[in-house]
Order: structure tokens, then C-alpha cells, then sequence
């Protein structure tokens, strides 16, 4: 069982506190914008830019680094790099959030220095690319990505959702302070909501040993995300705000869905040799959309007005979900569409 390796469970703990502290980060800015300074959704559309410009930059570098270098350090060297710049915002801003997050990247690196050496074993085709540049390597990672039929499938399909889903992500302040202006808590609420609905799909797809039918994770984790998009465009506000809840807690669901179905899939289809590189692609890719979608995203909802934004882009990423189960023989070139053709083996 995973739960007895000594390397993973600290590996795990460390990437959960450093996560959390991204999210305490991410609500106190979020916050500060939107309730404090009562930005426009046009400022809130830059949030996620200053959160994906480094991705865009660095993402590929980082994945050829992963492939080459000793994973934990580097682990170690980011968690502390951003436990001091997270403390350097706190003293511009005293905010709780952020000390806490600073506070949890470092415990993250301690846990992970914590692990001792792990040496990493590395596949033959790794160690005769070793003498090869920064150049060479990153065109291979592009010509895996491109060549396999799967990932290349894959990788577009999520780019476009992911696309669809980001033009109204950053403005769930906005929508949340027009339905109830009266309950900013909502905003941590509605996190937790989309955190437990995350975490209990994640949980329950650790139960599949195979995962199959591409089109009914990563379909389905879309469309469920579009359903619960355009949930929150129809609310009428006094409807009782149980109902915003249970919108965020569905978008949970498919994105537990997405994340893992995703990860899974470049996990399978990914030469052993490549993955840091593939992922690193990946990642800059996103972090791309990250920048164009928002400022898009920003444009609608100041034209359109939040309620019909929400609900036109719900009803857009629904629409892109339900394609990616429909057509996932064309997209993805199974031949076993049905619910079924996910494998079930308990452990």
C-alpha cells in the first residue's frame, strides 16, 4: 500500500501544504480584491496572469530540469524560494493568509529535507540524452507530444476547455458579491465546496486501477464544471445560498475528475524518460491560457454583465464536455465508449 512508503506519505504531505498555503495566498488576494477594493472584473481578470506568468516562462525549463536533475532538490529549493517571497508580500500587506502560507512552504521543505536521499533511477534512454543541450531536449519533448495520437488528442482537448473555463474562473468574486453581497464569507465557503467535491471523486477514482474510456473522466469532468458555471449565472439571489453551494461542490466534482483523469493519462502515455518535459510543455501551454483566457474572460463579463456571462460560457463548457464524451472514439480513438470500459479492480 502507498500509505506504507515512508517516501510517499512525506512527498504527499509536503505537496499538501504546499498547496494549502497556495490557497490561503490565493483567498487573501482574491478577498482583498474583490471585497476590499471592490475591483472591476477587468482587474480581477489580471489575478490569474500574475499567478501563470511564471508558469509560461519557466515551465519548460523546469520540466527539462526535472528530467535531468535530483527531483527533491529542486522540490526543496522552490518551497523555500517561495516561502521567502510570500513573508516579503506580509510585510507590505500584514495578512494572516499569506504568513500562513509562507509558514507552510517552509514546513513543505522541512518535510522534504526530512526524506533523506532518494536516489532516482534513471531509464537508459535518459542517460544517453544526458550530454544533450536545453535545445535538443525540449524538441524531443514537442515531437512526444505531437507523435502520439493520445497525448496530442489529449493535450488540445483540455487546452480547450481549460480555455472555456478560464474566462469566468477568476470572477467568482464578482458573481458571488452580485448574488450575495451580504456573504463574503462565500468565498472560502465555496472553496471548501469545490475542495470536497474534488477530494471525494479524487478518492474515489483511487479505488480504479485502469482508467480507460478517456472521454467519460475528462468529458464528464467538463461538462459537470459547465453545469455548475451556468448553476450559478441562473441563482436568483434570497434563493437561499445552500444552492451556490452545491453549485461549487458539482464544479468540485469535475474538476477531481479532469485533474486526475489528465495526470493519469500523461502518466500512461508518457515515455518514463520524458515526463518531466512533457509536463513542463504542458504547463506552459496552460500557463498561456491562463494570461489569454482571463483578459477575455474580463471583456465578456463587463460587456454581458456577470449573471449572462456565467451562463452563456456554463452552457459553452457543458456543450464542450458533452462533445468530449460523444465523440471521445474520434478524439481519442477507443473503441469502448461505454460507461462500462472503465476497469474496475479494487486494490
Amino acid at each position: 500500500m502507498l500509505w506504507n512508503n515512508r517516501v510517499f506519505v512525506r512527498m504527499f504531505a509536503a505537496y499538501s501544504l504546499s498547496t494549502l498555503g497556495d490557497w490561503f495566498d490565493f483567498i487573501a488576494v482574491t478577498m482583498l480584491l474583490g471585497y476590499v477594493w471592490q475591483a472591476d472584473p477587468m482587474l480581477m481578470a489580471l489575478l490569474p496572469l500574475v499567478y501563470a506568468g511564471p508558469g509560461l516562462v519557466l515551465g519548460q525549463v523546469a520540466g527539462f530540469l526535472a528530467d535531468r536533475r535530483n527531483k527533491l532538490r529542486l522540490m526543496i529549493a522552490t518551497d523555500l524560494c517561495r516561502a521567502l517571497l510570500t513573508a516579503a508580500a506580509a510585510f507590505v500587506s500584514p495578512s494572516a493568509c499569506l504568513i500562513v502560507n509562507a509558514c507552510s512552504f517552509l514546513l513543505s521543505a522541512a518535510i522534504l529535507s526530512s526524506t533523506g536521499n532518494m536516489e532516482e533511477a534513471r531509464p537508459t534512454a535518459a542517460a544517453q540524452e544526458e550530454r544533450s543541450g536545453f535545445g535538443e531536449s525540449w524538441k524531443e519533448g514537442w515531437r512526444i507530444l505531437i507523435g502520439s495520437r493520445v497525448l496530442f488528442a489529449s493535450t488540445l482537448y483540455s487546452l480547450i476547455a481549460l480555455m472555456a473555463v478560464q474566462l469566468v474562473d477568476a470572477q467568482f468574486v464578482v458573481i458571488l458579491r452580485e448574488k450575495a453581497p451580504a456573504h463574503p464569507e462565500l468565498l472560502g465557503w465555496k472553496t471548501s465546496a469545490i475542495g470536497l467535491g474534488a477530494l471525494l471523486t479524487v478518492t474515489g477514482l483511487g479505488r480504479f486501477r485502469e482508467i480507460t474510456a478517456y472521454g467519460w473522466v475528462l468529458g464528464g469532468g467538463v461538462l459537470l464544471i459547465g453545469g455548475a458555471f451556468a448553476w450559478l449565472g441562473l441563482y436568483r439571489p434570497g434563493s437561499g445560498i445552500h444552492w451556490l453551494l452545491i453549485a461549487a461542490f458539482l464544479a468540485g466534482v469535475g474538476t477531481g475528475l479532469t485533474s486526475v483523469g489528465s495526470a493519469y493519462l500523461r502518466q500512461k502515455e508518457t515515455p518514463k524518460e520524458a515526463i518531466g518535459r512533457v509536463m513542463g510543455i504542458f504547463n506552459s501551454l496552460t500557463s498561456a491560457i491562463f494570461i489569454a483566457a482571463p483578459l477575455l474572460g474580463g471583456l465578456l463579463i463587463t460587456a454581458w454583465g456577470a449573471s449572462p456571462s456565467f451562463q452563456r460560457i456554463g452552457f459553452l463548457i457543458a456543450a464542450i464536455g458533452a462533445a468530449g464524451i460523444l465523440l471521445q472514439r474520434v478524439i481519442w480513438g477507443r473503441r469502448r465508449t461505454e460507461a462500462a470500459s472503465v476497469q474496475v479492480s479494487a486494490e
